[in-house]
């Protein structure tokens, strides 16, 4: 209870009247005070305060409370916000797509409050089909993201950078489809930094923003890998001829030499048999030599499917786990902030 009492203290001021802002990098958010909504703000308050100690449970409960007794339209949104982040931080991406899908169609005609939503429900809408490997939907929120349009001048400083987080988004597509020109805006972007822009102002861009781009650009893409897959095909026809190659051709040298060895004990012992007149035993083993031969020439080609498969895998999680934007959604006496990280 003390810790309850001290946490909501501590975040009592901050949806009073509180101011919402933008800068590179973060958009700042508050949620106008309305008195017929005061347990409401108490309970988004609440579950804003557990979300920031890392209790999620707490968080979620407060948080779903907040949402669900909302009698304005604008009090549902920080919380419906929250609590999609909360989804998308435990890896739950279909769950939190619809939810930031519906704050952005709900939000991105609004005005100054409705459109810092909106921007910060796009952003994480594209982490969320990013990490969830969702490439049709990326594309559609990477070019929402360029197209974005701040009208109020609270979003005007993000909304160069928005527009720089959907290329980048652009660019990591590039890299799961294989098709370079989608890259080519961030490219042109980085090549053209200090260039005036028509508006009269300069695209500032952070070095390390910069050297994430650089490096994302300079990254295999999937044609890459698939051109280093191998053939399951290969493998077959090789392990067909000498038990065990088509496993040691994509690099199970274990599993390849184990096969060449039995198939060749047994078949050796078979023949062994065989020549002393013991039929049955030389039979028995030449039966077990023939299973063995078919079944290291099946495993070697089913083999080969999954080590593509993981090799197209591995490439996939590398790209997203090394090059998604990191999104926060923090709170302090001075605001909520949603920030995200290249």
């Amino acid at each position: 209870m003390q810790l309850v009492k001290s946490l909501l203290l501590k975040a009592s001021i901050i949806f009073i009247a509180a101011p919402y802002t933008a800068a590179a990098g973060e958009i700042k958010l508050g949620i106008p005070f309305q008195a017929e909504d005061a347990m409401v703000s108490q309970h988004l308050n609440l579950g804003l305060a557990f979300q920031a100690y890392g209790d999620q449970n707490r968080a979620m409960t407060f948080l779903k409370a907040a949402s669900l007794g909302a009698r304005s339209p604008q009090m549902h949104l920080i919380p419906d916000l929250a609590i999609a982040r909360i989804y998308l931080s435990e890896g739950v991406y279909r769950t939190a797509f619809p939810i930031l899908a519906d704050l952005y169609e709900r939000t991105k005609i609004l005005p100054a409050f409705g459109q810092s939503i909106s921007a910060a429900a796009l952003l994480l809408l594209a982490e969320t089909t990013a990490r969830n490997y969702d490439l049709n939907q990326l594309r559609a929120t990477a070019d929402d993201l360029m197209q974005f349009e701040a009208t109020a001048a609270e979003l005007s400083a993000a909304q160069d950078e928005i527009h720089t987080t959907g290329q980048y988004y652009l660019a990591m597509l590039s890299k799961f489809n294989g098709i370079e020109k989608l890259s080519e805006p961030l490219r042109k972007t980085l090549e053209n930094k200090n260039d005036e822009k028509q508006k009269g102002k300069r695209l500032a861009l952070s070095p390390e923003f910069i050297n994430k781009s650089q490096k994302l650009l300079n990254e295999r893409s999937i044609n890459d890998v698939e051109d280093n897959l191998k053939s399951p095909v290969v493998a077959t026809l090789l392990s067909a001829v000498v038990p065990g190659a088509g496993h040691m051709y994509v690099g199970r040298w274990q599993n390849g030499l184990s096969a060449l060895f039995f198939t060749l004990g047994t078949a050796a012992t078979s023949r062994w048999a065989l020549q002393r007149g013991e039929k049955a035993f030389g039979a028995t083993m030449a039966g077990v030599a023939g299973l063995f031969y078919l079944g290291q020439i099946a495993g070697a080609t089913r083999q080969t499917i999954l080590s593509n498969q993981n090799a197209l895998k591995d490439f996939q999680n590398d790209i997203i786990g090394t090059y998604t934007p990191k999104s926060s959604l923090k709170f302090s006496p001075e605001g909520l902030t949603f920030t995200w990280q290249h």
